[in-house]
């Protein structure tokens, strides 16, 4: 089955949440796996997070209850929880143990997502949100890797390898991400003629050339050979998709197997109906 629908749906949580924030004047930022996507990835079917201030929590329950959302303190003590629905939104003030700033949310870009600008973490917070949350209570790579490898060349890696130099399960994850090819040894990309660098770029090609704005594509390089995959709105929408990444690639062999969905016009009530 298809995650088309329950992606939609949190998706516009997730644009719900951002306007009650920006309405109440409460800083934040988008995080998570919704981050990710903002930044190239693949998007997220699970919940929606924001970061925001500990001393803002207050206000944020409150207008998070005022927009119709029922809002509550989990005994964690490092978050909010407001629901939209059965869709899930944390409004988080401890990321990865280390408190959200000031300094941490000024960091964020103003990206659009979703058709929606709002401000999103920046991609090397993003990651060392990710790494200090990992332990031996919490060891799964999966899903880090999966938002790293977009967004790699987004992220500064001597700033992550200096801030994780204690923490041996985000050692393990940058010694695996060397070991793929992700980064560098030295903490930068990898190489421009790699697989995953040459695949980060073309994807974060998509996500930013105005023709597209295209998050949802994924892109794989094997043997000098481009492959597309994902889904597109009609033939027009699946060619664009194709041009932008041929022109982030020149040279490699673009392989375009984007699925196409028709969008049907909307049906009229016949007369006499």
């Amino acid at each position: 089955m298809s995650d088309a629908a329950p992606q939609a749906a949190l998706l516009e949580t997730m644009k719900k949440a951002a306007d009650v924030l920006h309405r109440a004047g409460i800083p934040f930022a988008l995080a998570g796996g919704c981050a990710a996507y903002a930044r190239g990835g693949a998007p997220s079917v699970h919940d929606v997070d924001f970061a925001i201030r500990e001393k803002d929590a207050d206000a944020a329950a409150q207008a998070f209850a005022a927009g119709g959302m029922t809002a509550q303190r989990p005994p964690e003590g490092w978050l909010l929880k407001a629901f939209d629905g059965e869709h899930m939104v944390d409004l988080i003030y401890r990321l990865g143990g280390e408190p959200v700033t000031g300094e941490l949310l000024g960091r964020a870009e103003e990206l659009e997502v979703a058709a929606c600008r709002m401000p999103v973490l920046s991609a090397t917070d993003l990651v060392l949100s990710w790494l200090r949350s990992l332990s031996e209570h919490y060891a799964d790579f999966t899903v880090p890797l999966s938002f790293v490898r977009p967004m790699r060349e987004q992220v500064d890696w001597d700033l992550v390898r200096q801030e994780t130099a204690g923490l041996p399960f985000a050692r393990a994850f940058l010694v695996l991400l060397e070991g793929l090819g992700v980064i560098g040894a030295a903490g930068t990309a990898g190489g421009p003629a790699s697989p995953d660098y040459l695949a980060g770029r073309i994807e974060r090609a998509l996500a930013e050339d105005p023709r597209t704005h295209e998050l949802g594509i994924c892109v794989t390089v094997e043997q000098g050979v481009v492959y597309l995959r994902g889904e597109a709105a009609g033939e027009r929408r699946c060619q664009l998709i194709e041009d932008v990444a041929r022109q982030a690639a020149p040279g490699l062999l673009i392989r375009n197997e984007v699925s196409v969905i028709e969008v049907q016009p909307p049906r009229t009530q016949e007369a006499g109906a």
